[in-house]
């Protein structure tokens, strides 16, 4: 299955009354924050980050939708499978049927033929 993985968040923190640039990631499944700034510097780094975070939003998006119709397509493919497995087993069964077979246990086998005697099919066949 496909998987959607967010590398970086970020985000501004206010410590007293002034505001801080952090970034966050994650390394080996825990969240490291570094230090960005503040001020000027800080805002166009963010502004960046922030474009950034909708770029990945918007390319997650289209995966996204790449993927459910990557989904519908296999659905339709399998419904037709589906029904051409279920015609070719009906028409098998149908046929092995009129052949003289039966199934046992889910497996087809040739029907037995009672042995004639000899002398009994002679006299069956002058009649």
């Amino acid at each position: 299955m496909y998987t959607i993985i967010r590398l970086f968040t970020m985000g501004w923190q206010r410590v007293g009354n002034q505001r801080y640039y952090y970034e966050r990631k994650r390394v080996d499944g825990e969240i490291v924050s570094r230090y960005i700034g503040r001020g000027p510097e800080a805002e166009v780094i963010a502004r960046a980050d922030a474009e950034a975070m909708a770029a990945q939003r918007e390319e997650d998006r289209r995966d996204r939708e790449v993927v459910r119709k990557w989904m519908e397509r296999d659905r339709a493919i399998d419904a037709m499978v589906k029904a051409l497995d279920d015609f070719i087993r009906d028409t098998l069964d149908t046929q092995l049927a009129k052949s003289g077979y039966h199934k046992v246990n889910g497996t087809w086998r040739k029907a037995r033929r009672k042995k004639v005697n000899p002398e009994v099919a002679k006299v069956l066949a002058l009649k």
